[in-house]
Parts: C-alpha cells; structure tokens; sequence
C-alpha cells in the first residue's frame, strides 16, 4: 500500500463538518480545521499529528473493488472490450457506484465533473451497509451536502420574511360565496353521520345501555388511569375494532349463507344482483329508482356516504344538526346572561367568584399534593360511570331538589357571613380613633397631681411624645365626625400606638391605667417608691362619619 502524507491546509467550511478522526464537530466560523488537498481528509489542528495515512486514489479504487466483488459474489473479468480506450473498467465502475464523502468521480465523456453524494445516480444493484460507522458517514454526508445547506439558507430567507403570512392555510381560505356555501352544507349534512354516530355511542355506553360493554369500558379505563401510557395504544385499538367491525358487516354474512337462487321473474322485472362469495354484501339496499336509501349506520368503510336530500340518513343528519345547533344557542345564551358575574359587571359578584377561584386553587394544590393524579382521574372515572346508573340517576333524580333547597339555604347564610365579615372591616377601616395622655408628678406629700408638674416641663394633657400639649378629653368630634362611644376610655391594652407617626409602644399600664417613670419621665428600672417621681396614662375614644350613623 501506498502511504503518502497528508498536505493539510485551512479550510473554512459552509456547512456541518465534523473532524474524520475524533469525529466531533468543527466549531467556529472561519478556518475551523484543516483539509488535506490529496485526500480531502478533515480533522482538527489538535487532531493532525494523530491523523491517519493518506492514501493513494489506486488504493480506494482497489478496496472499493474489493467491496463491490464481495457484495456482487462474482469476480468481475474485463473483457477484450475492457482495454480499448473509452471503455469503462471495473475500478471506475465501482468508483461510480460508491462515491465516498468528498470523493469526485470523473465522467470519460464530459470530463472532469463533480458529482454530489445526495445528486448521483443511482447504482441497479445498491451495495449493502457492511457497519454501523458507514451508516452514519452516510447520514453525515448528506447533513453536509450543499444541498441540504440550500435548503436550510432557504428556511431560513422564509422564515425572516415578514411579508410572507404566518398560516398559509387562515391565508387561503376561500371568500364568501352563496354558491359554494350551499353545496358545503348540503355536502356536509350528508357526511356528519359518522359524528353524531359516535356521539351516540358514547352516551349509551355512559347510560349503560349494554351493561357488558359498559363494564369493559370502565375496567379499561381503571388499567389507562394505572398504566397511563396505554393511552398512546388507544387510536390502534379503536381503529382494530372499527376494521373488525367493519370486516363482520362485509363478509361475514356471504360466508356464513351460501346465496340462495333468486326466483324466476319476468323479462320486463329488473332482477337486483344477488351477492356472492367474491362480491362483498353492501351496507345499504339500492332502492329502484337508485337512491340510497335503509337505516342510520356509521359507515365509513363502505362506499361513499353521498345521501339524497330525500333519504331517511340525510333527513337524520339534518335532524341532529338542528338539535346541534339549538344546544349551542342555549349555552351561549346561557353564557351571556351570566356573563356580567365574571367580566366585573357586577363588582361584588366578580369579588366573590375571583376569592372563590383563589381559595379553590389553593385547597386543591393541597389536594394534588397528597392525593395523586392517577388517583384522582382513577376516582372521577368510577364516579362518572358509577352516577349514569338508573339506579343512582333515579336517586338523583329524587334528591336534587331538596339538596339544592339545602345548599341555596347554606350559601345564602355563607354569603350574610361574608357580608357581615365585610362591613365589620369596612368599619374598621372608616372608625378612627383619637387619643391624649395625661401627666402628673408626685409631690412632697405622696401623692400624684398635675400641679406638682415643673413649670419647664411637659403639659398636664400632650401627645404621645410629651412635647405638643392636647386639649383634655373634649366633648365635640371633629366637624363631619361622631364619636362611637359615650364617653372617653382608660386604655389598659399595655400597648400605645402614636395616632401621627404609628408607632407603637409597649408599656405594661397598672392600676387604672396608669404608667409609672422617673424624674426624666424614663420608665422605671425597679419597684422601688423613689423611683416612681412621675407617671401617665392614656384617654382614647373612636369617631367615624356622620352619615355612617345616620345623622
């Protein structure tokens, strides 16, 4: 074998390219790696010590060769042909059929022309995959054809095209026209039957109308709620045994009673074809004049489900869109009438449901919290087959009316709670309240007094603070304001709330109140007589609006 060393050289590549010995990508935008010009092998610049041989083009042609002999069977013998000029030889023969990534093959007749993996001709016998790595060269080259680099350049100009709409389908839907109009509905009350079929079904399977299929449904759905990902199984299933069904209905009738000979009829009588093994049983009988006419079946499998306006299918088609449509009326005008408790129109109402929203999401985060949802779709699928028992909705039946007299009675009491609850904090927040202290001194005969008080210091009635001095305990509210209590109050709560800035004091009051404190009105560091020189206390009474009292 021929080794020859590689001639590297930087190369930026446009598209995905990944390095032929660590086989990781080439990351960067410009001179990602290096490409030999022999070979075209690509690596990383940390790669190129590591890199194999390069190998000569007689030596490819010549494992291709080897390849292709191996696949085929048969060794390929050139004939006289083989050596004139123009022929083809087995080596370029296999070098067309398997071009490698980055390889060219040359044409005799046009010459030196590069062919793209993802473009060239397909060979009559394809050579097989012999390993997993040549699989994946072959998706590799095809990720990095410039082929496949177009395409994505081209997605990539559409998607940056504003003018282009955003759902080609809302963009073409056809205009307006009487025309087409009627012949959709007509064309689409003659086809809704399969709709309304399975709707049916599925309300007599709730109503247990057949009380084996009932059970096996709701034992079904019991293994879905513990083995949810049966649920991916469910279109198969359904379409088998609609196909089963399907098939009975076909065939299952001509191979079970052989036809019978039709009766001799006269030559002007119309003999209708009597079925036989090799042709299937129709779903629906021809009438004479050719219409379709028999009962209401879902069929789809059969031939085209084209009513006539007249046929009794049409007619129950018509039937179930009116009621359809009927039923949607109603519960849109439902909605609307109702609509005004949610969209504000009725502020207190919109209150109650919003804090109703608010206080049901947080009992039911708690719920999924400790009951989990299998559980839950396990125990709400039960209920709602176990409720569309006659049994249980004869119950219901007889029930409801009481249980709604009792529950309209409790949420009427709810709702004079709230309304209680919600003027005693619309109370609060309107009732003020207004306070003044009073200060005193001991004098040389023990006893308490605001005569005693020092010319310099604070005023027999003050704020809070002891500096802005108060009127004493005045009869008259505020202009526009009534007091709420007959007359002023002692406050031994033991806690002393400014009425300007808020802030609030812990004191521990005794005896009718009062706060005992030194001789810099400082409180007290023990229970000792000469250290009780001053002391105060708090008068508060609360007012609210005239007209919240009726005057």
């Amino acid at each position: 074998m021929l080794i020859m060393v590689h001639s590297f050289k930087e190369h930026t590549f446009t598209h995905f390219t990944y390095c032929g010995h660590c086989r990781r990508f080439l990351w960067g935008v410009a001179n990602q790696g290096l490409k030999c010009s022999e070979c075209e092998f690509v690596c990383h610049f940390s790669c190129q010590k590591s890199a194999p041989p390069c190998t000569s083009v007689q030596n490819k042609a010549a494992r291709v060769l080897r390849s292709y002999s191996t696949s085929t069977g048969s060794s390929s013998t050139p004939t006289s042909s083989s050596s004139k000029s123009g022929s083809r030889s087995p080596i370029i023969t296999a070098l067309s059929r398997s071009p490698t990534n980055g390889s060219r093959a040359k044409s005799p007749t046009n010459g030196s022309r590069e062919i793209s993996p993802t473009l060239a001709p397909q060979a009559e016998e394809t050579q097989p995959i012999e390993s997993f790595g040549e699989a994946v060269e072959k998706i590799k080259s095809i990720v990095t054809s410039p082929e496949f680099e177009d395409v994505l350049v081209t997605a990539a100009l559409h998607a940056s095209d504003d003018s282009q709409p955003s759902n080609e389908y809302l963009a073409t839907l056809p205009s307006l026209n009487p025309q087409t109009a009627t012949k959709n509905s007509t064309r689409f009350v003659s086809r809704c039957g399969p709709m309304f079929a399975v709707r049916d079904s599925i309300i007599l399977l709730l109503s247990w109308e057949n009380p084996l299929q009932t059970m096996v449904a709701m034992v079904l759905y019991c293994i879905a709620c513990f083995y949810p990902k049966i649920i991916l199984f469910g279109p198969h299933f359904a379409l088998m045994h609609w196909m089963t069904n399907a098939h009975q209905k076909r065939f299952r009738s001509s191979s079970l009673s052989p036809p019978l000979p039709s009766p001799p009829v006269a030559r002007s009588t119309v003999a209708a074809p009597t079925p036989t093994a090799s042709h299937s049983v129709p779903l629906r009988t021809a009438s004479p004049a050719g219409k379709r006419t028999g009962s209401f079946t879902f069929n789809i499998g059969g031939s085209s489900n084209n009513y006539e306006e007249s046929s009794p299918e049409y007619l129950k088609n018509l039937q179930n869109l009116q009621n359809m449509m009927g039923e949607m009326s109603d519960l849109y005008d439902t909605v609307c009438e109702n609509l005004h408790y949610i969209n504000w129109g009725s502020r207190q109402y919109s209150i109650w449901i919003f804090q109703g929203l608010v206080l049901s999401m947080i009992l039911l985060s708690i719920l999924i919290s400790f009951v989990s949802m299998r559980d839950i779709m396990l125990g709400g699928g039960i209920f709602m087959f176990v409720s569309n028992t006659r049994f249980v909705k004869h119950v219901m039946k007889q029930i409801t009316p009481k249980a709604m007299a009792i529950g309209k009675k409790s949420f009427e009491s709810i709702m004079d709670l709230y309304d209680e609850y919600e003027r005693v904090l619309d109370r609060q927040t309107i009732i003020q309240e207004i306070s003044v202290y009073e200060n005193q001194r001991r004098g040389p005969s023990g006893e308490f007094s605001a005569d005693e008080l020092l010319p310099l210091e604070r005023g027999s009635w003050t704020d809070s603070t002891g500096i802005i001095p108060r009127e004493a305990k005045k009869e008259e509210a505020p202009e526009g304001y009534c007091w709420t209590e007959n007359a002023w109050e002692v406050d031994t709560s033991g806690s002393w709330t400014d009425d300007m800035l808020g802030i609030e004091m812990l004191v521990i009051p005794e005896d009718d109140g009062w706060v005992y404190t030194d001789d810099l009105w400082r409180p007290c560091k023990a229970d000792i007589l000469k250290y009780r020189v001053t002391r105060r206390r708090r008068w508060i009474r609360h007012y609210e609006e005239n007209r919240k009292r009726g005057r």
